[in-house]
């Protein structure tokens, strides 16, 4: 199956001012899940979605495609995920008359992300009634153990019946990891992302990180180091 790899990097951040070409371990943010999405083995295209003529350079000096500049209506704050990556389907498929099957939603702020992530996601989407498939990985604090305040009060996230947990009696819970791949026409035909019918890929937490503050740049700064002392680190890692 034709498969489009979709990197949305808009030029606006409040966390980090131009967050997605800051500097990682010598190279600009985005470059890192531009890199395994070219070096996935099921990955057809890799197509970056910007409105910023830097971000556009840049991506296209690490090897992606930057087939056109998101319209500013695309480029806000509040704006979705959905419509940013329909636009770059519908000009594919307008331009080119290009269909991909399977259409593969990477996040810059993951860069940690391996082209095996990547394949493993589109593998078994392929190979399985699902409408999507998801990476995720292991929380380390379980929300059984959360608090909310209202008005001052602490009271529990979840309402269980239970005041304590032994954590082996806790049912494990993930959070998603950076990869989504989809079926195309869910998002054309039915306008989703994600289906009713999810399968899950479970990557390894220890290099999960989604920078949105300059904290997490840090941690990922750290991460980075010790990963590159892994003789299976990817060439671009070290």
């Amino acid at each position: 199956m034709d498969t489009l790899a979709v990197i949305p990097a808009r030029g606006g951040s409040k966390g980090i001012q131009r967050k997605n070409i800051q500097p990682l371990g010598g190279k600009p943010l985005v470059s890192y899940v531009i890199q395994a999405a070219i070096h996935s083995s099921s990955v057809t295209r890799t197509v970056v979605s910007t409105d910023d003529p830097e971000i556009a350079r840049v991506a296209r000096e690490y090897g992606a495609e930057v087939p056109f500049l998101r319209p500013a209506e695309l480029s806000g704050d509040t704006v979705p995920d959905l419509p940013v990556l329909l636009h770059a389907v519908d000009f594919l498929r307008e331009a080119e008359g290009w269909h991909p099957e399977v259409l593969v939603h990477l996040r810059p702020t993951y860069p940690l992300i391996l082209p095996e992530d990547i394949d493993q996601a589109v593998s078994r989407l392929v190979a399985s009634q699902a409408h999507s498939v998801r990476t995720v990985c292991p929380v380390s604090y379980h929300p059984y153990l959360m608090r909310v305040l209202e008005q001052s009060w602490l009271l529990p996230l979840m309402e269980t019946g239970q005041a304590f947990y032994r954590r082996q009696d806790m049912p494990p819970v993930y959070r998603t990891s950076g990869v989504d791949a989809t079926r195309t026409r869910l998002i054309i035909e039915e306008h989703r992302i994600i289906g009713d019918r999810v399968q899950a890929v479970i990557t390894d937490p220890e290099r999960v990180i989604d920078i949105d503050t300059p904290h997490d740049l840090a941690l990922a700064e750290c991460l980075l180091s010790m990963s590159r002392n892994s003789d299976s680190a990817p060439w671009w890692w070290r």
